[in-house]
């Protein structure tokens, strides 16, 4: 059974050991676990934006907890309070600009494009 109730979470750090920005940053700060105490505080933090939803953490969770959920949730809180990232405001741009994440759509473009 899961939950997306952030108290639920007992720290215990399994979530890190199947969590892929921790193994990329190497910083706790990075990690599940922080961001899952963050949700308990119900902090909105720019951190949210690192959140990945593999489903590996939540399957690590021995406490059933919906991570991707709750991360989305959290992400959603953070937008709200105006918390955002340099990345994230250059894309705005660009889509207001050009209609697409990117800064030009030239077709000798396209190839170097990632796939969304």
């Amino acid at each position: 059974m899961t939950t997306s109730d952030p108290n639920q979470c007992m720290q215990c750090g399994m979530c890190n050991t199947a969590d892929p920005i921790l193994t990329a940053i190497k910083k706790e700060s990075a990690s599940t676990r922080y961001k899952a105490v963050l949700a308990k505080q119900g902090r909105a933090s720019s951190l949210f934006y690192l959140a990945t939803d593999t489903g590996m953490q939540e399957n690590a969770c021995p406490a059933g907890i919906a991570l991707g959920e709750l991360f989305r949730s959290m992400r959603e809180k953070s937008i709200a309070a105006g918390i955002t990232t340099e990345a994230n405001e250059k894309m705005k741009l660009n889509f207001i600009n050009n209609a697409t994440p990117y800064e030009s759509m030239e077709p000798e473009d396209w190839h170097d494009k990632p796939i969304w």
